[in-house]
C-alpha cells in the first residue's frame, strides 16, 4: 500500500462517525448538533424547516465558498458515543415543570419549549438552572 498523498479521514473513532456532505456556504463548528436538510446535505441545526436532526460533529469544517459536498464533516449519530444522547443545551426561561416535556431547536446550542418549525431536540431530563438543561436526543416524544 502507498503512502498517504492527501488528508485521511477515519471511518471510525472508536464509536461509528459517518462522514456528511456539507452544505454550500455553511461552517460547522467541532461537537455542535447538526442536520440534514432537505437537499441531503449537513448544517447546523437551527429553527429551519425540513432539517432532520443526525448527531454531534466532530471536526470544524469550513465549506463557506465550497459547492455542496466539496467537503465531509464526521458526525457521532444521535444515540452514541460516551453521551447516549444526552446533553447540555443552553435555554431561556427553564424551570423544573421542564423535567419530562419535549423541547425543540432554536439553534445549534439552544432549546425551547416551542419554535416556529418545531424541530425535535429531545426530552428534558434534568433542570440545571433558567438557562440550562439536559435533554436526551433520543427520546422524541414527551412522557
Amino acid at each position: 500500500m502507498a503512502a498517504s498523498t492527501s488528508n485521511q479521514y477515519p471511518t471510525s473513532f472508536g464509536i461509528d462517525a459517518p462522514l456528511f456532505p456539507v452544505y454550500t456556504n455553511t461552517h460547522i463548528y467541532a461537537n455542535v448538533q447538526c442536520a440534514v436538510n432537505s437537499s441531503g446535505y449537513l448544517v447546523q441545526v437551527s429553527d429551519t424547516s425540513g432539517l432532520l436532526p443526525v448527531g454531534t460533529s466532530l471536526e470544524e469544517v469550513n465549506n463557506g465558498t465550497g459547492a455542496s459536498g466539496a467537503l465531509s464533516c464526521p458526525v457521532v449519530p444521535i444515540g452514541q458515543g460516551d453521551v447516549n444522547g444526552w446533553f447540555v443545551f443552553n435555554c431561556s426561561g427553564a424551570t423544573q415543570a421542564w423535567v419530562g416535556t419535549l423541547v425543540y431547536f432554536t439553534d445549534d446550542v439552544t432549546v425551547a419549549q416551542s419554535s416556529s418549525h418545531s424541530i425535535v431536540a429531545g426530552v428534558v431530563t434534568q433542570f440545571i438552572s433558567s438557562t440550562q438543561v439536559v435533554v436526551d436526543m433520543t427520546r422524541r416524544a414527551a412522557v
